[in-house]
């Protein structure tokens, strides 16, 4: 990078040079518009290179797919599905006051065209307080606008 500027910067120089040795000939719009075209060409030409790195797009980039996207997108799913109950455990445990062993949640998940869609989410309720916060529970599931469904699954041995 530094390289590139200081060729710039002499470049641009080098122009300005030229271009005030020939003030008033009559080839000096000629060069102008040369020099400008070189400083242009030579301020945008990593541009292009840029550009051209950005959108090339092979199945190497995912060599562990090779050529089979499914298990790629499977993977996706799985990932995605593991990082979002873990994300939302923890806003329901911050903001309720349950405990981890008072909750369980299951997200479905389905993965079409590589459009990610929330199915519905099961949260299933194993303790009295978990029951009595199924409200705060729901408003904090609610984002996922999918189907919610509450299954209590209560000890006999709660106190």
């Amino acid at each position: 990078m530094k390289i590139y500027l200081l060729s710039l910067l002499f470049l641009s120089a080098l122009s300005g040079g030229i271009l005030y040795l020939s003030e008033g000939k009559r080839y000096e719009k000629h060069l102008k518009y040369l020099s400008l075209l070189l400083i242009l060409t030579f301020t945008l030409a990593p541009l292009g290179k840029l550009l051209h790195q950005s959108f090339s797009f092979s199945l190497e980039t995912f060599p562990e797919t090779s050529g089979d996207l499914s298990a790629y997108r499977s993977n996706l799913v799985s990932e995605t599905k593991k990082n979002l109950e873990q994300s939302l455990k923890e806003q329901i445990l911050s903001k309720t006051g349950l405990e981890d062993a008072d909750f369980s949640l299951d997200i479905e998940i389905s993965a079409k065209d590589f459009t990610l869609s929330t199915k519905s989410v099961t949260c299933a309720l194993f303790s009295l307080s978990a029951v009595a916060k199924r409200e705060s529970i729901r408003n904090i599931l609610d984002t996922l606008a999918a189907p919610i469904i509450f299954k209590e699954e209560l000890s006999i041995h709660e106190e």
